[in-house]
């Protein structure tokens, strides 16, 4: 189903010799905990979630700011704070956890490969059910690659438009800014299909280093409809290779080859 939601090629999942992802991003949603749930499990799932490394821990607040009226006393503004989530860090692998009553977001800044990075996604989605309890049921699920390419000494677009394909960044393409004025451009669209989505987002900004830009290539996927963790491995071993693909299909040929350069 995935390839149908874009006319491409599927094309083979293979390790390149580098890579350029800045940071891989797996949200999952699943049915509502309610609040006092995580609130009340807090130092368990803290005490189980220090055994995988993690070593750092707070919580997010949601604040609200109250006035009371009375004609007898002057206005009052009241102040509250209301936990809404827990947060955890794994420092040495570059790991953020975002933890709400009815969904988690992983974020990976130090990304290996994907078989390192399935095994601990599963890891901490199994110490979320066996401490939350086994009445928690997966609803979608969103997998979000953002690669980053710095171009130093750039002289010119062509330094620039090398590295993805022509549909992207259209707006430096076609010599309607002088290279000199550039600062920034941004391209995305959407894709839907059944229970899929797609985004793709490309941009390109001007750093403060004379002749240096930045360009970044995100690829997000989106399977709403998920019916249990027992598969959560097989789709996102599916939304990946096509994230494989698409990456393949956005950059060129020459920056592939670059790709596979010896470090």
């Amino acid at each position: 189903m995935l390839n149908k939601l874009i006319n491409i090629e599927e094309v083979e999942r293979k390790p390149f010799k580098r890579h350029f992802i800045r940071n891989v991003v797996l949200e999952l949603s699943f049915n509502d905990l309610n609040k006092e749930t995580l609130i009340n499990n807090k130092e368990k799932l803290q005490s189980a979630f220090k055994q995988l490394g993690f070593v750092k821990f707070g919580e997010m607040k949601q604040i609200e700011f109250k006035m009371t009226v009375d004609k007898d006393t002057p206005e009052q503004i009241k102040n509250e704070d209301e936990t809404i989530g827990l947060l955890m860090f794994d420092d040495s692998r570059k790991i953020r956890i975002e933890l709400f009553s009815n969904r988690i977001i992983i974020s990976i800044f130090k990304y290996l490969n994907f078989d390192i990075f399935i095994d601990d996604i599963m890891k901490m989605i199994d110490v979320l059910k066996s401490i939350t309890s086994d009445s928690i049921q997966a609803k979608s699920v969103t997998l979000s690659k953002q690669n980053t390419i710095i171009s130093t000494d750039t002289k010119s677009f062509d330094d620039l438009t090398y590295i993805l394909n022509k549909p992207l960044l259209q707006s430096i393409r076609e010599s309607l800014i002088p290279f000199e004025n550039f600062e920034y451009t941004k391209d995305e669209f959407s894709i839907t299909k059944e229970n899929y989505k797609c985004l793709i987002g490309s941009n390109c900004v001007k750093r403060s280093n004379v002749g240096e830009y930045e360009i970044n290539l995100n690829i997000s996927v989106i399977d709403n409809q998920i019916s249990n963790f027992e598969q959560l491995t097989e789709v996102l071993k599916d939304i990946n290779n096509f994230i494989f693909s698409l990456f393949c299909w956005a950059t060129t040929e020459k920056f592939k080859s670059v790709m596979n350069e010896e470090v």
